[in-house]
């Protein structure tokens, strides 16, 4: 089935106050994919943000971020009161943290309260279906409490999770548990009523699984024999990423890598829950750094990722464990990097399509195989993913080579007037199944909009889009009739469908 989306997290949608949210403007935001003939909605993970605002080093991969809780529609819906709503914060250009802190969070809190008062049996079921969300909670009211960052900044009993500690935490700071539980039922509630929106317009949400924890997150807390860790809960060796088209001294990501002998032990049973929990929250998952369940790169204690070496991993094991358990289970594969046969036979293997980028496909080799046509169709065409400049930035900045390369193959004088027009539409009228297009690159953005800079830990994922452009809905429209993409034509928009 031929069909064709456009990337951009809640966080970046338009609309008032200080982050995007899944209320009145994430509806607009469906309606305005519908008007582009788009029946896919890509967003990155919905799990809270790490130390550098990274959705992708999560302190929790089963919570959600509670900053996307709409307060205009607990105002509608009788939760909150309007005066809710005074001193709501303007929109601006990033996510206003301030903004966030001084007067969304006390709103969020304000309709927890109020939900445990007048629906308690609601928060309690919550809590029972969701092994998790007491330990999330907990770990939450904790390292709030202790002003820390993470479980590492805890006393020791808390630490080691004596037996003891946790029931005297439960007892001391049960209120705050009880609040972090009905705000996490609140956003729950949020989201599957705007899934539920997107279904109804023929909208598959694609989500995102990101492959590796925070380092002293909850995750590592709760389940610290899962993880490679010294004596004292530090990762040894730390997760990166050998040098690439990102970044030429390679990355280093600092989450901690598998214990994969446990996961083993136990039938991946951490990992089938993770699958479980992303299958009910979207339609298709993208599944991050999919080469590291062959082998991810270990980075030692000197911290220089070209030090690095592969790590082992039993993919084939764990996805086919996550399949057998997961009725239904929709994936795309995340294959970009340092790929071997063995990553493109596991990727086969499981019939999930893999990804490509056109920004990798002009380095002047003719076999570079992010350069279209392709010989099969089982892919993701995308000119750009969010750990890229845009398109815009990215030919800006290119080598006079690579911007020669890109005006001849694209037909265009030189140089190319469009380059991002370029792309999507190589996208939209290549055999991928599937096309995909950042925002910003619609939108014909620069690099001040780029979502992330991988290895860089300020001015990044905090990007917002201050208006949807019915000019972009339009060629993406008049683009999918011409390329086969169109829902009405396709059959893509069958409800219930899934890639």
């Amino acid at each position: 089935m031929r069909r064709a989306g456009v990337l951009l997290h809640p966080t970046s949608l338009p609309g008032p106050g200080p982050c995007g949210t899944l209320g009145a403007e994430a509806r607009a935001w469906l309606d305005w994919l519908v008007s582009a003939k788009c029946s896919i909605w890509q967003i990155l993970p919905l799990h809270p943000p790490g130390r550098d605002g990274s959705p992708y080093d999560s302190p929790s991969v089963f919570a959600l971020d509670t900053r996307l809780i709409d307060i205009p529609d607990l105002v509608r819906d009788g939760v909150l009161p309007r005066s809710a709503l005074v001193g709501q914060p303007r929109s601006t250009a990033r996510i206003d943290a301030a903004g966030l802190a001084d007067w969304h969070q006390p709103q969020v809190a304000q309709a927890a309260l109020v939900l445990l008062r007048d629906d308690s049996a609601a928060v309690d079921a919550f809590e029972q279906a969701h092994p998790w969300a007491r330990d999330w909670a907990r770990f939450r009211a904790l390292v709030d409490h202790h002003k820390g960052q993470g479980w590492w900044d805890l006393p020791a009993p808390y630490q080691t999770r004596h037996e003891g500690a946790l029931r005297a935490a439960d007892r001391a700071h049960e209120r705050a548990i009880q609040r972090e539980i009905a705000a996490q039922l609140i956003v729950h509630r949020q989201w599957q009523a705007l899934r539920h929106a997107a279904h109804t317009r023929g909208i598959q949400v694609l989500g995102d699984l990101p492959i590796f924890v925070a380092r002293d997150g909850a995750d590592t807390w709760v389940h610290r024999s899962l993880f490679e860790l010294d004596g004292s809960g530090h990762p040894d060796p730390v997760t990166g990423a050998p040098p690439d088209d990102f970044s030429a001294l390679g990355q280093v990501w600092n989450n901690p890598h598998y214990r994969w002998e446990a996961h083993r032990a136990d039938g991946f049973s951490w990992w089938v829950e993770r699958f479980r929990v992303a299958m009910a929250r979207h339609s298709i998952i993208r599944v991050d750094h999919f080469r590291g369940f062959i082998a991810a790169w270990a980075v030692p204690k000197s911290g220089d990722a070209r030090d690095g070496t592969w790590a082992p991993a039993p993919g084939a094991e764990l996805l086919q464990a996550a399949v057998d358990a997961v009725p239904g289970l929709s994936a795309v594969a995340e294959d970009l990097g340092h790929i071997t046969d063995e990553v493109h036979h596991l990727r086969r293997s499981l019939g999930w399509p893999g990804m490509k980028v056109l920004q990798f496909a002009f380095d002047g080799k003719e076999d570079n195989e992010y350069l279209p046509p392709w010989r099969t169709t089982d892919w993701l065409a995308a000119p750009a993913t969010h750990d890229n400049d845009t398109t815009v930035g990215w030919y800006e900045t290119a080598s006079d080579e690579v911007r020669l390369q890109v005006s001849a193959w694209a037909g265009q004088t030189h140089p190319c007037p469009d380059p991002s027009g370029s792309l999507i539409r190589a996208a939209w009228s290549s055999a991928a199944q599937w096309a995909v297009t950042p925002l910003q690159d619609l939108m014909r953005l620069g690099s001040w909009a780029r979502m992330n800079t991988p290895g860089q830990r300020t001015g990044c994922w905090d990007w917002r889009a201050q208006a949807l452009s019915a000019t972009g809905a339009a060629e993406l429209a008049d683009l999918a009739v011409q390329t086969g993409r169109d829902p009405a034509t396709t059959g893509a928009a069958t409800r219930g469908e899934g890639l």
